[in-house]
């Protein structure tokens, strides 16, 4: 299960995806840098990209001063995890994953004859990652995570993405987005909880 908007879902609900306020996803919310739209305008679309990235990646070596062979590119997160598996395992390794998490980890380890073993804490509210970095997306406990979802979606135009896939299915994820966006979420999550409650 990815984030994202369903548009069979939406077309249900008669809604159209310029109309939901998409927090089902990990997506800048400032869009792309001015710097990736200036390398863009040079870019010649006539021709065919080099599938290697070899420019990009011998750049890369240099600056980091790290040898080629380290340096693997992707289109995005996914590609790199499948990537990443097909270069590392084969049938009868062994593998671990830290659940809950991307259930792309799962599938690229069995599409390479791995069965990982899956590796959860104890308690997952006392669990907590050491990070060095800001979060890209929050857990809420809300309890009824698929409930919550459908009624954000059908009665506000907010999308979250229900956590059930991860083995929560009282939590919802909720991408970073700009604070106006951030406060409609709040008001709406606030009022669908407490009507909830009954």
């Amino acid at each position: 299960m990815h984030g994202g908007l369903n548009l069979s879902e939406l077309r249900a609900l008669g809604l159209r995806p310029d109309q939901v306020l998409d927090f089902s996803a990990r997506i800048n919310p400032l869009g792309a840098s001015p710097l990736v739209r200036e390398a863009l305008q040079r870019v010649d679309l006539a021709a065919y990209p080099d599938s290697g990235c070899r420019e990009l990646r011998e750049a890369l070596s240099a600056r980091l001063d790290l040898e080629l062979g380290r340096i693997l590119i992707g289109n995005g997160a996914t590609d790199l995890i499948h990537l990443s598996a097909r270069s590392l395992l084969t049938a009868g390794d062994a593998a671990a994953i830290l659940t809950p998490t991307f259930g792309e980890f799962d599938a690229a380890c069995r599409l390479q004859g791995v069965a990982p073993v899956q590796i959860a804490p104890a308690d997952h509210r006392t669990f907590r990652w050491d990070l060095q970095a800001a979060a890209n997306f929050l857990l809420v406990r809300v309890g009824d995570a698929a409930a919550v979802r459908l009624r954000l979606l059908r009665e506000h135009r907010v999308c979250v993405r229900d956590c059930a896939s991860f083995g929560l299915p009282e939590h919802v994820r909720i991408g970073v987005r700009r604070m106006e966006d951030c406060r409609r979420l709040a008001g709406a999550l606030r009022e669908v909880m407490v009507t909830s409650d009954g």
